[in-house]
Parts: C-alpha cells; structure tokens; sequence
C-alpha cells in the first residue's frame, strides 16, 4: 500500500467538513449514513488506496500517452467517488460539495490546456509540458491530491463519530439480513435470467442485473463491484453457454460462463453460501472448488422458485412465501 499523501490536520478536517456539509452555503440536514459504518471506511478506503496509486504513478510520466491513459483513469475515479458518496449517505450534500471542488474531467478541460488536439506538434508541446511539470500535469495531480484529502476528511470524520449518531434512524437495525436486493448473475440465457427476476419481483424483493445499471463512467469490474456491494443475496444462473474440458482427455462439457463463475466465487466469499443461490439449467458441469453447494434444477413446472424462496427467506430476506401459493 502506497503511503497516503497529505494526511490532513484537524484544522483541515474541520474545514472540509464543514465545507462538505455545507457546500452551498445554505441550511442543510447533517448527512447521515445509509450503510454501516464499517462499510462506508472499507469503501472510502479502497477508493483512497486506487487514488494514491494514481497519484505516485503521476511522478513517473514518461510520455503523452501515459499521461493520457493516468487521465483517463483519473476520471473513473472521480466519477466513482461521486457515486459512493451518494450511495453510503442519506442525502447528496456531500457528494454534491465533492462535484463541484473536484469534478470528474479531463486535466485537457482546464483553460490553460485547450489548444491541445492530437497532433504532431500539440503531442510535442504536450510532451514538453509533461517532462517540465506545467498545468496539464500540475492540474492532474493537484485534482488527485485535493480529492484524497476529502475523502480522508470524510473517511476520519466517520470513524471518530459513535455509529448511534451517524446511521440514518431509518437504517438503525438494517442489515444485509433484512435488505431486499437480490443480484443476478447470469450468462446468455436471457429467458431464464428474466424468469428468476419476475419471481424475485413477485415474492417482493428488488432484482439488481449488472447491464441494467447506470454505467456512470465506470469500468465492468468497477460497475459491478459498485452493485455488488448493496445486494442482501445473489442468484447465480449456471446455464449452458459454454463448453470445455480436461486438457489431457480431449473431452468437452457443457459450462457456464467464465464471468458466471467468476461472481459465484465472489459473491460466496463476501455474502457468505447460506446468500448465494446457483440455478442450474440442463447437464452442465459444476464447479470443483464449490462441492458442498446445493444446486437447485430449473424446471418448467416453476418447482425451482419454492426452494430458492425458502432458501432466501432462512438467509434472513423479507420475501413473502405466500405469493407463491
């Protein structure tokens, strides 16, 4: 882990807090947590590590291309920080505070930095400029640098306040246990992906399909860590999209996808197998490494929906049964 840069005094906390809560100069609600609080330092942590990263690799530039590229990663970045602080608090103050002194766009956007096109000789002048430290890069790295202080801000702010005083009392008691979105993960068989998100509907939960999300300049992995991270289960739909085999036999057997499996494994480790249902439709072959895990068969006569409700209701989801019935 990169040592992270500008750790501020509490001088400077006090004053981004309060820039933060009060970003419009207005009368505001203090923002309060949607998510527990050990969640929301996990989640601004991870996000203040990748910015750190960035920031060291902005020491380093060798060319405009790599210039470019770090840019680009930047702005993921930023748009993903908007997102978050969204998602963990119960009203937008912050995030809004955050947007408008650090918005997510192009070190190019900046005045001193518009007559770059991609040219010959912008690339030189581009080149120059980044070999002799001038605005593109000191706006790149000033944006990273004042952006990880924020988070750090808000990040130290929630860890030194008791978690009685910053849930939203709305949350007091809520957990994964008691939350009502159920992600589903699936590969081409677009037929049964959408029955299993008819019957979560209908038993009263919330599907969460990664395409249906807003993308918000994110990455897949980063979009799906995003929607990952709010979901109480998941359903797993092990379909016959693929095929594959032991190298040795030659021998070729129906599978799932590579990304199905890859979330199965993901979702087992950070919900826990009692969250996690796999579906498994026709002769496919199942996963080495996840013996022990109850498969439920996908039939036509919807037999599949009474055990996967049974399963999601011993998980601790506020489903009703009785809409089965």
């Amino acid at each position: 882990m990169g040592t992270v840069p500008h750790r501020p005094t509490r001088r400077t906390q006090q004053k981004t807090r309060a820039s933060a809560c009060n970003g419009l100069n207005q009368p505001t609600p203090t923002p309060l947590l949607v998510v527990p609080k050990s969640e929301a330092i996990r989640l601004l942590f991870a996000q203040i590590e990748a910015g750190d990263a960035l920031l060291q690799d902005t020491k380093n530039i060798s060319s405009t291309e790599h210039f470019t590229g770090l840019d680009s990663q930047a702005i993921r970045w930023g748009s993903f920080n908007v997102q978050l602080l969204r998602r963990i608090f119960n009203e937008p103050t912050i995030s809004q505070t955050y947007l408008q002194k650090y918005p997510p766009h192009s070190a190019g956007d900046a005045p001193t930095y518009k007559p770059f096109v991609n040219t010959a000789a912008t690339r030189w002048w581009l080149d120059r400029n980044v070999k002799t430290g001038a605005a593109p890069l000191e706006i790149l790295r000033d944006g990273l640098s004042g952006a990880l202080t924020f988070l750090q801000t808000v990040q130290l702010d929630i860890d030194s306040t008791p978690e009685n005083s910053i849930i939203d009392p709305r949350e007091v008691g809520r957990s994964a246990a008691d939350a009502r979105e159920v992600f589903i993960v699936h590969g081409h068989d677009h037929a049964t992906r959408d029955a299993v998100a008819r019957f979560v509907e209908h038993v009263g939960l919330v599907p969460v399909i990664l395409e249906e999300q807003a993308d918000a300049g994110l990455t897949v992995i980063e979009k799906f860590e995003r929607d990952a991270a709010k979901v109480a289960a998941a359903i797993v739909l092990l379909t016959p999209d693929d095929v594959g085999g032991p190298k040795v036999t030659g021998a070729s057997n129906p599978r799932a996808r590579q990304n199905v499996i890859f979330e199965l494994g993901y979702f087992a480790g950070r919900l826990g197998r009692k969250r996690v249902c796999a579906i498994t439709n026709g002769d496919i072959e199942k996963p080495s490494d996840y013996t022990g895990m109850i498969y439920t068969p996908y039939d036509e006569s919807g037999g599949w929906m009474i055990r996967v409700a049974r399963n999601l209701k011993e998980a601790g989801l506020p489903l009703d049964v009785a809409k089965l019935l």
